[in-house]
């Protein structure tokens, strides 16, 4: 635990020195380009970056999030598109000021808005990779403890035996435990999307297991 915490503080300063970095590279460069006004395009080049930056950690909160529909995908690609037009923005910036500036040959001068803005695209999957890294056991423990304790002993006895019914019938993959799990969160009111988050199951794995459940094909 104390490894993932430290994990989690190493890469959030990470990206946030990097996203630092940009800002200060985009500003200067801004500053001692040839805009017209150097104020308003060092607004307009720390914008971009923090669009950037919000585009990234928005992508990770997405997947993160493990729910499906057409609304969630637009807004992964949104988020993801976003990030990249902001990324090549700013790689065009630094790369211009580390060639003028700083006397970097052109077939090198990719290197240093390449090591800048993709350490705010690593630091954040590897943010991404701490938060999932819970032993799936864990999950599976804690999320049974709290579904079967919270159920009448009967109850959790008709959804196991649903459970069986479904996995038997080749529905899911998954054990007929995680199935029953899934019933019991389904009867508590939760949905699919919250139901997929909490024990760690895909959503469209959820969505089978209920619509089989509700069809009556395994009553």
């Amino acid at each position: 635990m104390n490894a993932t915490r430290n994990g989690k503080r190493f890469f959030w300063s990470w990206l946030l020195a990097s996203a630092a970095v940009s800002i200060s590279g985009v500003i200067v460069h801004a500053l001692l380009g040839d805009a017209r006004v150097p104020v308003l395009a060092s607004a307009v080049a720390t914008v971009i970056v923090l669009v950037q930056l919000c585009a990234i950690h928005g992508v990770h909160l997405l997947v993160e999030a493990r729910i499906g529909g057409a609304a969630h995908r637009c807004a992964l690609a949104a988020a993801a598109l976003l990030a990249t037009g902001a990324f090549v923005l700013n790689f065009a910036a630094l790369r211009d000021l580390v060639m003028t500036w700083a006397g970097i040959a052109p077939s090198l001068a990719w290197i240093a808005p390449a090591v800048v803005d993709l350490g705010m695209s690593v630091s954040t999957l590897a943010l991404f990779a701490l938060t999932a890294s819970r032993p799936a056991q864990q999950v599976h423990n804690a999320t049974h403890a709290a579904v079967h304790s919270a159920e009448p002993p009967a109850c959790a006895d008709a959804h196991l035996a649903v459970a069986h019914r479904i996995v038997d019938r080749g529905v899911v993959r998954i054990s007929p435990e995680r199935v029953a799990q899934v019933l019991a969160e389904h009867s508590a009111g939760a949905a699919p999307s919250m139901i997929a988050r909490r024990l760690g199951v895909g959503y469209s794995t959820v969505t089978r297991i209920l619509d089989h459940h509700q069809s009556g094909a395994v009553a």
